[in-house]
């Protein structure tokens, strides 16, 4: 990765950044946490953003037990884990 190309969590941050209306950000939010399995879970939510409403089936990967991932939009909010 290099400075003239943002890696996903500079991506995350300047979503986030743009979101934040001074109310946005006191109800909602973004959550990074681990699973059990083990693996990790993203759940970003959409409401009040342009993309509230939105709904996206779920999109499983499975390359091996250990290199998987499936995310989805539902209910407001983006979940991704893997």
């Amino acid at each position: 990765m290099n400075e003239e190309s943002p890696g996903v969590f500079e991506r995350l941050q300047d979503w986030y950044l743009g979101e934040c209306d001074g109310d946005w950000e006191h109800s909602y939010g973004v959550k990074i946490d681990t699973l059990d399995n083990p693996g990790w879970i993203v759940t970003i939510d959409l409401a009040g953003t342009r993309w509230e409403g939105l709904e996206l089936a779920r999109i499983i990967i499975e390359r091996s037990e250990q290199d998987w991932a499936q995310y989805e939009v539902a209910q407001d909010q983006f979940i991704g884990c893997g």
